[in-house]
């Protein structure tokens, strides 16, 4: 017997050709495959799991289009299959068809219920090979004449649960970078003057089991260049692509800008009793230096973790001018200025 799927199912596919599904062949009825692994010189034997609905026993149905996942992995095995459970009864039963307009493997089952499942919570299991794989949480409540997903936006069963989120978590254009923020899917960045704008390795970290692409191109963190001369829209794609944020990426030039305090008044009374420094975090790998009147080093360290507190080795320095210079190991130019020392 053959079962076209309801009309419900049928035009949230926007009028696209659906296959027709053999009732027999999706139930199992007279359709079991058996799958032989060998290991070690043992053969197990694993059978499709004897889910069957008869849909005379149910008053009312619901509709599901969706994409089974299991370890992470798409199904996409007309050999799979995936059951729905209402208080451990078949109501459903669905195998992963490939649907020619999308490319994708995507089930269409009817679900299949009386009135003392209303809101009654589903349970799906996910047979592939060896036992079915219950999906742990309840996903779905059965309701009558329900449509849940779509050919674009399927309902997704996934054992385990599928990560959402789409965030860009760090953005690094490489040595010549001076500073980023990302914000408010904004990511902007500013390198050094000297830096080409054309030839820049991007690396980059994102949410759980994300891909960024850029023009539909996928990018790999650590090896795709790209010429960032004018903006560009990133694609920030969840694990199974089922959710996107897009991203606008800036990068301007400037010239190394350090907004270095020239006054420091070590005396303890709380205020300039260290030499300040703005966003030091982005100069984690500058070196400063700071040199006495007569040109001696009274500092000198990577970065600025530790702020200069107008001493050297612990003991206490003159009143004077102190010069200092700091380092862009990228570009090696230097900055220099001067510091003021009272107490």
């Amino acid at each position: 017997m053959t079962i076209t799927l309801p009309k419900r199912i049928r035009s949230s596919l926007n009028n696209n050709d659906m296959p027709a599904l053999n009732y027999n062949r999706i139930l199992g009825a007279n359709w079991l495959a058996v799958l032989l692994f060998c290991w070690f010189g043992h053969t197990t034997v694993y059978a499709q799991p004897d889910w069957q609905v008869d849909p005379n026993n149910f008053e009312h149905s619901m509709s599901i289009i969706g994409t089974v996942w299991l370890n992470g992995q798409e199904l996409n095995s007309e050999g799979a299959l995936v059951g729905a459970f209402i208080d451990e009864t078949c109501v459903g039963v669905a195998q992963p068809l490939l649907f020619e307009a999308t490319g994708r493997y995507l089930f269409f089952m009817v679900v299949f219920g009386n009135s003392e499942h209303i809101q009654e919570p589903i349970q799906f299991e996910i047979y592939e090979s060896g036992d079915p794989v219950s999906v742990q949480g309840n996903l779905l409540a059965f309701e009558v004449d329900g449509t849940i997903g779509n050919v674009q936006e399927p309902f997704i069963i996934a054992e385990p649960k599928l990560a959402a989120e789409t965030d860009i978590l760090t953005f690094d254009l490489g040595p010549g970078m001076l500073d980023v923020q990302i914000e408010n899917e904004e990511v902007k960045v500013s390198v050094d003057i000297s830096t080409s704008l054309s030839t820049l390795p991007v690396s980059f970290e994102l949410s759980e089991g994300a891909i960024l692409s850029v023009e539909s191109k996928q990018w790999i963190s650590g090896e795709s260049i790209l010429n960032y001369s004018a903006p560009l829209k990133l694609q920030v794609f969840s694990e199974g692509l089922f959710h996107l944020k897009e991203y606008t990426l800036t990068v301007v030039q400037e010239r190394d800008a350090v907004d270095a305090h020239n006054f420091i008044s070590p005396n303890g009374d709380g205020y300039n009793d260290f030499w300040e420094i703005s966003n030091p975090d982005r100069l984690a790998n500058y070196e400063f230096e700071v040199r006495g009147p007569e040109g001696k080093v009274v500092f000198r360290q990577t970065g600025y973790s530790i702020p200069w507190d107008g001493m050297f080795k612990g003991s206490v320095l003159p009143t004077g001018t102190f010069w200092y210079v700091i380092t862009n190991p990228a570009t090696g130019r230097k900055l220099r200025g001067f510091i003021t020392l009272i107490y």
